[in-house]
């Protein structure tokens, strides 16, 4: 799924996310590094060495041979990848692997700058499915910034709200949304759904249920539920962050109109682990 950004616009986005990871890891000292974080197992740390372990796979370095002796989380062949990156990593100063990272992305930055439109639309695989290039740029931008959260979480220094990087995020997650209301959700035929995300990301998105798919339409006579949302909330639901009775229980997320409908689409919102 395409959210039809350009080229430039989204290696543009990818700097500035960049920027802010920069910035943020070089405000933290050794004990904030070794922070428990909400992915199971990792540290804050282990968070800037999976960012690491991706850029360096997508620069075509050769995995690491070190296998991780404790990956009872990791639920899937790339999640090993990612875990063995990361648990090869341990013994290494977290400072070391900021300056790793920091050195992959100037690499790739380089890379990206030497391309040309055509090859931003070559056909490659993603972690959602086939696309192309662009795609993976655009979820690579969702994960730095789903990981650049989870680690201010872990760090209690919140940040980094609003702009073009968390607009461009919450369109990405936005995207799949009719799927969930109308097949994971099983709303049925003429239901609707009104998602309402507060400043500082204010956005209203419309779903109608026709011939049992979901699609976005432009407005509707009524809503069956109405799902009201901060921008960070609704990251942590859809990324498997936060419970989804605990962002109920704090208003964070606050639901209207058909409640079982609502707790059903709520419930069946994760899309990314």
């Amino acid at each position: 799924m395409s959210s039809n950004i350009g080229a430039k616009e989204v290696v543009d986005l990818l700097k500035e996310e960049f920027k802010v990871l920069v910035e943020f890891l070089g405000e933290l000292n050794h004990d904030e590094f070794n922070l428990a974080t909400d992915c199971p197992g990792w540290t804050v740390k282990d968070n800037v060495s999976h960012l690491l372990g991706i850029e360096e796979m997508l620069l075509g370095v050769e995995p690491t041979k070190h296998v991780a002796k404790n990956s009872s989380w990791v639920k899937n062949p790339m999640g090993e990848l990612n875990e063995n990156r990361v648990d090869s990593l341990r013994k290494t100063p977290a400072k070391e692997v900021v300056s790793l990272f920091e050195s992959a992305i100037k690499t790739r930055l380089a890379n990206l700058e030497a391309m040309n439109p055509v090859d931003f639309q070559a056909e490659t695989m993603t972690p959602t499915g086939p696309g192309t290039t662009l795609d993976l740029l655009e979820i690579r931008i969702l994960d730095l910034y789903v990981h650049e959260q989870d680690m201010r979480r872990a760090t209690k220094k919140p940040g980094h709200q609003g702009g073009p990087v968390v607009e461009s995020v919450i369109n990405r997650l936005l995207l799949p949304m009719p799927m969930v209301f109308s097949k994971r959700a099983k709303a049925s035929d003429g239901e609707t759904l009104l998602i309402v995300l507060k400043p500082p990301v204010e956005k209203k998105s419309i779903i109608v249920v026709q011939d049992h798919h979901g699609k976005f339409e432009d407005s509707a006579s009524s809503f069956t539920v109405e799902m009201v949302s901060e921008p960070d909330a609704f990251i942590e639901l859809t990324c498997g962050r936060t419970p989804v009775k605990d962002l109920l229980a704090s208003r964070r997320i606050e639901i209207k109109g058909s409640v079982e409908l609502g707790l059903s689409f709520l419930e069946n919102s994760i899309i990314m682990i």
